[in-house]
């Protein structure tokens, strides 16, 4: 290649790079500028809630379950005043004296947790049986460890069909965030015997559980916007004697 054609290839080249350049500003703002009306569509706010961390607490209890025991497992991860309800229940129970069914095979299949992460619920179909488990988790802040305040077993509820499929969802932020009080409210309040409310921390989800008509037991789980994205029922027996097993007795010392 002769000499002139030498440099007429290397401007050539210079002049593509000083219009790559060139260009570069322009195509980084319209990107930022894309992000900005994808960031306004959806409220900018991303959550803290980790689905997974919600799970791991239900593993680590059916483990202690397994292990130590249902009365250790309720200890060690059953908030002061969790309560529980087994199907046919007409009343809910404290689970510091009553032992949740099948504490020890808990495996969740669908997962709901709060943007804030304060409150999640785990749910399965109960093993061997025609029946579903729905536990509701809370925290006080970020970074203690997540406590069941309610567990309830029922003959329906909002589920996948796949048993192999674990499916996970993290409520949708509030617009704007939610101051958090430095005392945080009591993990639900106790409107009558056998109804029962709370919700996160953020207000991005709350719950309920409830009679409705024909004296069936409901819990629903709704989004800050009024969605209800998860319902659990169970019809009253009006036979039912014993809603579940009573822990054991402490072993008495020997004289």
């Amino acid at each position: 290649m002769t000499a002139p054609a030498t440099c007429n290839a290397l401007l050539r080249a210079a002049l593509v790079l000083v219009g790559l350049c060139a260009a570069t500003p322009a195509l980084a703002q319209q990107d930022t500028r894309h992000g900005d009306r994808i960031g306004a569509r959806i409220g900018a706010r991303i959550g803290t809630g980790e689905p997974s961390e919600v799970i791991a607490a239900e593993i680590a209890m059916a483990r202690t379950a397994r292990d130590k025991g249902d009365a250790a497992a309720l200890k060690a991860y059953a908030a002061p005043d969790a309560q529980m309800r087994d199907a046919g229940a007409s009343a809910f129970l404290p689970a510091a004296t009553h032992i949740p069914p099948a504490l020890g095979a808990r495996s969740a299949k669908l997962v709901w947790i709060s943007c804030d992460g304060s409150l999640g619920l785990t749910s399965a179909p109960l093993p061997n049986t025609q029946r579903f488990y729905a536990t509701l988790w809370q925290r006080q802040r970020k970074g203690t460890p997540y406590r069941f305040v309610l567990d309830l077993v029922t003959t329906t509820a909002t589920h996948t069909t796949d048993p192999d499929f674990t499916e996970a969802h993290v409520a949708p932020c509030p617009a704007a965030p939610q101051k958090v009080d430095q005392h945080p409210p009591a993990a639900f309040t106790l409107q009558t015997s056998d109804q029962l409310a709370g919700a996160a921390q953020d207000q991005s989800l709350s719950w309920s559980a409830k009679p409705a008509e024909g004296m069936t037991v409901i819990l629903q789980l709704m989004t800050a916007a009024g969605q209800s994205v998860f319902i659990a029922a169970d019809p009253v027996s009006p036979s039912f004697d014993k809603p579940s097993s009573p822990l054991p007795p402490a072993p008495q010392a020997k004289p």
